[in-house]
């Protein structure tokens, strides 16, 4: 097996089925996925699609919260006719998960905000 595949020039993880990889992708951490997609043409375009990260999506946050977001970004479409990419979706929430608030206040420790006030 391995004298055949060093004569014609690919590895067998190249002679692999897409179903096949697609599972081994989503057994891995998003760095490698990543890393993976750097190899070569195949595996990028594998690894950009737009079904992967869906699943990626539901892996990470969850099937409830992946279907909300279908059902709302479905209603969006029948107004816009756009849809966000799954795999832009993912880098927006991870880019707001790693945003850290502070609360800000004055030297003296008075509150910069002004105070709730019923309307």
């Amino acid at each position: 097996m391995a004298e055949s595949s060093s004569n014609n020039g690919s590895s067998p993880i190249t002679q692999m089925a897409e179903d096949h990889l697609f599972t081994i992708l989503l057994l891995l951490p998003i760095d490698s996925i990543l890393s993976f997609a750097m190899t070569c043409r195949r595996f990028k375009s594998l690894t950009y699609s737009d079904t992967i990260w869906e699943s990626i999506c539901r892996r990470e946050w969850g099937h409830a919260s992946v279907d909300a977001l279908k059902i709302k970004s479905s209603a969006e479409d029948t107004k816009h006719h756009h849809q966000l990419p799954w795999k832009k979706l993912y880098q927006q929430v991870y880019q707001l998960d790693s945003v850290s608030c502070h609360r800000l206040s004055d030297p003296d420790g008075h509150e910069v905000f002004p105070r709730p006030r019923a309307s």
